[in-house]
């Protein structure tokens, strides 16, 4: 009896460790799967689409893309952080003068 119960729990922690293992290749095989089941949905709506509405769809986002080259809502980053640099690194020589001029 006790060896049975022995087997069964150890038959049961490989069968565990096993699934454990296989997990990340079972979850990717089902993402693919839905994956292709999505493209496959987005390629029979845009083939039933009219060529004219695509093209139409194709020049909104062009336009779209210019525009958004035209805007400059922020400025450059770099440009900002090397200006704030410059003033403090003139804060230290105007301190550094002050120094040696009171010597």
């Amino acid at each position: 009896m006790k060896k049975s119960v022995r087997l069964l729990i150890t038959f049961g922690i490989i069968v565990v460790g096993l699934l454990i293992a296989a997990y990340p290749f079972i979850s990717n095989y089902l993402y693919e799967h839905k994956q292709e089941e999505v493209i496959s949905a987005y390629d029979e709506q845009i083939k039933g689409e009219k060529e004219d509405v695509l093209k139409k769809e194709w020049e909104l986002a062009e336009e779209y893309n210019k525009e958004l080259l035209k805007e400059k809502k922020e400025p450059d980053g770099w440009k900002k952080l090397i200006e704030h640099e410059k003033i403090e690194y003139e804060m230290h020589l105007k301190f550094a003068n002050i120094l040696t001029e009171s010597d």
